[in-house]
């Protein structure tokens, strides 16, 4: 044998029992459309438009290790990848962007994470949301968007059909809430599944931000439930009533949704949905509107084909949208008026 490749062996063999034994997979979401949008802004040429969108396209490492006994290591690390956009150096282009990442225990005691990942009350509205990273998600009109940094998650065994997740962030700036750049945040949300039923309810509080050594703690309560199927029929609600935004006493906003799906024969089903937002401060309240219809065709096990059509209208003062949100690309919409879109689409899970 060639000494160089003996040396070669004789250096694996050694080098084998150091290797991780950890069980590592990689996967992940493309998820792109095109989508012909009137924004309502601008003049003749800027109202209407074709948008290519990456939404919410990622690649995800995760890490599973026994460690015996019903205990093991879990790891997980998610990026979002553009693939819509050229690399640059703003923050709308570039390629890539964080996304969950943390480390823990999983054994029969429940699950306890550390590092950065989605809120509970974020998810609870994520699992009812029929159009979640497209045209006429939910979270165009304000719903919870907050993924925690600097977190200990603890997640609970499922008994009689109860979970309970409970979060705490130590303090940190998040994503898709005020500039509280120092909050401390306190997250907790129960789940029930059990038959055609399936419900949450959940609470997250922002610590007090303001002088004075007032209460003003921002919170978000968020109460969800998915009923059915009932044949090829399955219906959701959501409501989450937001208060002391930016701990200001003075102001809150409820969003309420509703929406409904079809299946049609093996591999379709047609979506409807409609969600309200309704902010108040002092001497006033102002209303904005999202209503979606979309129909999604299974190709594959890993494959969806979609198209979606939605509508937003605001009164006068607000001016929420239904691209953005989970969307790939948030197109500025007009003060008080409509935004319409349609979008034709394609996910790939790998």
């Amino acid at each position: 044998m060639n000494k160089k490749l003996l040396a070669v062996a004789i250096g694996a063999a050694f080098a084998a029992p150091m290797l991780a034994q950890a069980e590592i997979t990689v996967g992940g979401t493309v998820h792109m459309d095109a989508g012909y949008i009137d924004t309502g802004v601008g003049g003749a040429e800027q109202t209407k438009m074709w948008n290519i969108s990456s939404n919410a396209s990622n690649f995800v490492i995760n890490a599973n290790e026994d460690l015996g006994g019903g205990m093991k290591a879990v790891v997980k690390i998610l990026e979002y990848v553009r693939f819509d956009n050229l690399d640059g150096t703003t923050a709308k282009t570039n390629r890539l962007t964080d996304g969950d990442a943390y480390a823990g225990i999983s054994a029969g005691f429940g699950t306890i994470l550390l590092g950065s990942m989605e809120s509970p009350n974020k998810m609870l509205g994520r699992s009812v949301d029929l159009f979640g990273n497209a045209i006429g998600d939910s979270r165009n009109l304000d719903m919870n968007n907050v993924r925690l940094s600097n977190m200990v998650n603890y997640t609970s065994p499922k008994m009689a059909g109860v979970s309970v997740e409970v979060a705490h962030s130590t303090g940190q700036a998040a994503t898709g809430v005020s500039a509280l750049n120092s909050a401390k945040v306190n997250d907790i949300a129960v789940k029930y599944s059990g038959g055609p039923v399936s419900v949450g309810l959940g609470r997250q509080v922002w610590a007090d931000q303001g002088a004075g050594g007032t209460d003003d703690d921002e919170t978000y309560t968020t109460l969800v439930g998915s009923f059915g199927p009932f044949g090829p029929a399955k219906v959701n609600v959501a409501y989450q009533k937001r208060e002391n935004i930016g701990n200001v006493a003075t102001t809150e906003s409820a969003v309420m949704g509703l929406g409904a799906s079809v299946k049609v024969g093996g591999s379709g089903l047609v979506k409807l949905q409609f969600y309200k937002l309704t902010a108040d401060s002092v001497g006033s309240s102002l209303e904005s509107k999202v209503v979606a219809v979309g129909y999604d065709h299974s190709l594959s096990k890993a494959t969806t084909a979609y198209v979606a059509i939605a509508k937003a209208d605001n009164d006068v003062g607000a001016n929420k949208g239904m691209a953005g949100g989970g969307h790939g690309d948030n197109v500025a919409n007009l003060d008080g008026g409509s935004q319409n879109g349609l979008s034709l689409g394609l996910i790939v899970k790998f």
